[in-house]
Parts: C-alpha cells; structure tokens; sequence
C-alpha cells in the first residue's frame, strides 16, 4: 500500500525517530529556537523527510523491515544535504543585498553622516567638520570593499562580535580589518601634511 505525501507529513510529527533526525539535523546545522527562521527551516525539514521517505518507500519497497536503520540514514542524509543547500542559497541572497548596500554606501558616502565614525567632539567650527568630511571621502576611495562594510556597520553602532557575524568572519578578522583602515587613515594623513 502507498501511501500519500499528507501521510508522510503526518509521520514526521508523530514518528519519534523522524523527530529526532529533523531536531538533529537544526541542531547539527546551529539552527536552535531562538534562531529568527526556525520556524521556517523546521516546516521545510518536515516537507524535505515527507517526499525522502515517500521516494524511498517506493524504490525501496522489497527491503526486509530490519533495514530500517538504512532509511533513517538516508532520510537524515537527505534532509542534511538539502538543508545546507537552503542556508547556501539564504547566504547568497544576504550577500547580494550587502553587495548593493555596499554600491550604494560608495555612491552616497557624501550624504551619510560619516562624521560619527571620526567625531571629534571637540571641533566645533564649520571648518573642520568640512575637513573630516573630506578626509572620510579620500578615505574611502583607499579602502577594500571588505574594509568599507566593516565601516559602514561600524556607523550603524553594531559591536565587534556582531560584525564578525554580518561579514562571516572571526573576530580576530574584525579586529585587524580595524587596524588596517587606521594603517591606511595614518598613511593618508602623513601623506597629506608631509
């Protein structure tokens, strides 16, 4: 008897070992309760073990049933490998917007704010906001793309650890892109009054 994808699903809820693989697989993939697309990843999993164990059920129908243990590694498998590929693709996407924050951070620098990145709380006078503003822009121009994102989410207040996660880097990584920009901003200056 074959049964239909609605059955499937269905086992996915109730079968305790189906559970188990589908909390592992989130669980194996840092997808914990507090992640903001658990929900989504949870219900997709069950859609991905559903149509597995429907494809598997039906090449396989002639396995003895103490080859079970087979069909829960290949659903466990599947539902990994399918997984990972959706995570791919979410980052690929979360990339492309960055990519085109990053455009428009290039295009539109003279109209952010990026005083708040050098404020000099001290300078008050017209002139030299004029001047760091004009610093910031040479500044730029200097600068990797890699560079130029770390800045931007530095302006929008986001802390070392959170960057690291955005830019899919460690904080070690962080902290030497930091470094390198001031490398670059004291070569500017040097260059520029020497």
């Amino acid at each position: 008897m074959t049964l239909n994808l609605n059955d499937y699903l269905q086992t996915t809820y109730t079968d305790p070992e189906c559970q188990r693989i589908i909390f592992g697989v989130l669980k194996r993939l840092h997808i914990y309760y507090y992640h903001p697309d658990r929900a989504d990843f949870e219900q997709e999993a069950r859609m991905i073990m559903a149509k597995a164990m429907q494809r598997f059920d039906t090449t396989h129908s002639k396995l003895p049933s103490q080859h079970g243990h087979a069909r829960y590694l290949y659903l466990y498998q599947h539902l990994y490998w399918r997984l990972i590929d959706r995570l791919r693709v979410q980052k690929r996407q979360t990339e492309q917007i960055q990519m085109s924050l990053d455009k428009d951070f290039a295009n539109t620098a003279a109209q952010i704010q990026q005083e708040k990145i050098l404020q000099d709380f001290a300078a008050e006078h017209e002139f030299t906001k004029r001047e760091i503003h004009n610093f910031l822009q040479i500044l730029i121009t200097q600068l990797t793309t890699q560079q130029r994102r770390y800045l931007q989410l530095l302006y929008l207040g986001y802390k070392p650890s959170e960057i690291a996660d955005r830019l899919g880097i460690s904080r070690q990584a962080v902290a030497n892109l930091r470094r390198r920009i001031i490398k670059i901003g004291r070569q500017l200056v040097k260059s520029t009054f020497h």
